[in-house]
C-alpha cells in the first residue's frame, strides 16, 4: 500500500474573515434564535395541549385495515380535559372498542380467545360463550325476523363478484344472467329461511349454538360452503352502534362516528350533520342526537364501490339482498332513516323490507314513525322527512 497514489487535491485557497461581526450580522442571528425558539415553543405546546376544536380521532392500535370505513370526528378540549389527554384516551377507547367489535362480527377469520361468527361457522352444532356484542346482534336480528344472517354462502360469492374486471366474470356469479348461480341461489334460499334447516339458538349468558341439519351440513360439504352465517350489510350497522355506546358510556358525547356504508350516530343534542347525498338536490341538516342510516342502490362515492359491481348497461349488483330467494333488490335509489331512540342497527333492520323491495311501501315507511324510526325520501316530487329537529334546504 506504500506505492499507492494518493489523490490530488485542490490548492487550498486563503478566505480572509472579519476580526468580528458586524452589529447587523449579530442582529440577524438573534432574530433567528428568537424566531426558533418560538417556533419550538409553539410545537411543545401543540404536543403538549394538542389541537382543540373537532378532530378526527384516530384508532389507537387497531388491529383491523377496516378501521379506514369509520370516521370518529370529537370536540376536543371543549371540557376540563386538556384537548391532548382527551384525545389519547379517545383514541385508546375507539380502538379497543372496534378491535372488540370486529372481530366479534367477523364471519372470516378467527382470533385468539374469541369466539366469534366465524367460530360458530367451523364449528356447528356446538355451544360456544361469545362477547357480548355480537349475543347482542343476534339477539336484535332475531326480534327482527330478519334472516339476512343465514345468507352466507350467497354472500361469500359477492366477494368474487365485486372483484370481477369485466362484465363477463361478473355474469357467471350473477343469478339473473346464469341459470346454474340461479338455481343455486334458490337451494340456498330454501336452506337459509327454514329455522328447521339453519338456526341460531341464544340459550342465555351469552351462550349461543348454531343449529344446522344433516341435509344442510351435506349441500355444504357438496358445494364447498364455508359460511353458513355473514351479517353481509349490516355489519357496520352494529360496530358504529357499539363504538358509539362506548365511548358516550365513558362520558365522551362531544361527536359523532360514521361508517363509509351509510350508518352514523350523533352523540349529544349539540350534535350537527349535514347529508347532501341523501336527498339529491338538497342538503339535510340534522340537530341533536339520533342514529341516521342511509342505503343506496348504487356507490356513493368512489369509497363505495368495493361494495358494489355495476354492469355497462347500468344494472347493479350489490349486498342488498333478499333473504326470500337472494336476488338483490332495491325500491328506490336511496332511502334514509333516523331515530333519537333506536340505534343504527334497530334503524337499518326496520328499513330493510321497505328498501329490499321490488316497490316502496310508503304506508309502511309511515307505520315505523310510531316506534320513532323515521324514514327519509324522495318519491316524484315529494320529500319525505318528519323526524324533528330537521331541516331540508
Amino acid at each position: 500500500m506504500k506505492n499507492r497514489e494518493l489523490p490530488h487535491l485542490p490548492p487550498v485557497e486563503k478566505v480572509e474573515l472579519p476580526a468580528r461581526p458586524s452589529w447587523a450580522r449579530v442582529v440577524a442571528v438573534l432574530l433567528l434564535l428568537v424566531v426558533g425558539a418560538a417556533a419550538l415553543s409553539y410545537g411543545v405546546f401543540l404536543l403538549v395541549a394538542g389541537e382543540k376544536g373537532v378532530q378526527r380521532i384516530d384508532a389507537a392500535r387497531a388491529e383491523t385495515s377496516a378501521a379506514q370505513d369509520f370516521v370518529f370526528l370529537y370536540d376536543l378540549g371543549a371540557g376540563e380535559t386538556s384537548a391532548s389527554n382527551e384525545n389519547r384516551a379517545l383514541s385508546a377507547l375507539y380502538g379497543s372498542a372496534l378491535n372488540t367489535a370486529y372481530k366479534a362480527l367477523d364471519a372470516y377469520a378467527g382470533y385468539e380467545g374469541v369466539n366469534n361468527l366465524y367460530t360458530l361457522n367451523q364449528h356447528p352444532n356446538t355451544e360456544y360463550t361469545v362477547d357480548p356484542v355480537l349475543y347482542n346482534a343476534l339477539e336484535r336480528i332475531r326480534a327482527a325476523g330478519d334472516r339476512t344472517l343465514y345468507l352466507g354462502p350467497m354472500l361469500e360469492l359477492y366477494d368474487d363478484i365485486f372483484s370481477c374486471q369485466d362484465d363477463t366474470q361478473a355474469a357467471y356469479y350473477d343469478p339473473a344472467q346464469s341459470p346454474e348461480m340461479a338455481q343455486y341461489y334458490a337451494e340456498v334460499a330454501a336452506f337459509a329461511n327454514d329455522p328447521a334447516m339453519v338456526d341460531v339458538r341464544l340459550l342465555g349468558e351469552d351462550r349461543v349454538l348454531l343449529y344446522v341439519a344433516p341435509e344442510y351440513e351435506r349441500f355444504a360439504k357438496e358445494n364447498e360452503v364455508a359460511h353458513y352465517l355473514d351479517p353481509g350489510w349490516l355489519k357496520n350497522a352494529f360496530i358504529v352502534d357499539f363504538l358509539a355506546d362506548t365511548v358516550a358510556a365513558a362520558g365522551y358525547t362531544r361527536g359523532q362516528i360514521s361508517s363509509v356504508d351509510g350508518f352514523e350516530r350523533l352523540l349529544d343534542e349539540n350534535a350537527q350533520a349535514e347529508n347532501g347525498f341523501l336527498l339529491p338536490g338538497h342538503t339535510l341538516r340534522i340537530d341533536g342526537a339520533c342514529a341516521l342510516v342511509t342505503l343506496s342502490a348504487a356507490p356513493r362515492s368512489a369509497a363505495d364501490t368495493a361494495r358494489f359491481y355495476t354492469f355497462a348497461d347500468g344494472r347493479v349488483l350489490s349486498l342488498y339482498l333478499d333473504p326470500a330467494d337472494g336476488a338483490c333488490r332495491a325500491a328506490l335509489p336511496i332511502l334514509g332513516g333516523a331515530s333519537r331512540t333506536a340505534g343504527c342497527a334497530e334503524v337499518a333492520l326496520r328499513l330493510a323490507p321497505l328498501f329490499i323491495a321490488d316497490t316502496f311501501d310508503a304506508a309502511g315507511a309511515a307505520s315505523l314513525e310510531a316506534g320513532g324510526i323515521y324514514p327519509i325520501y324522495q318519491t316524484g316530487s315529494q320529500t319525505v322527512c318528519r323526524l324533528p329537529g330537521t331541516v331540508v334546504e
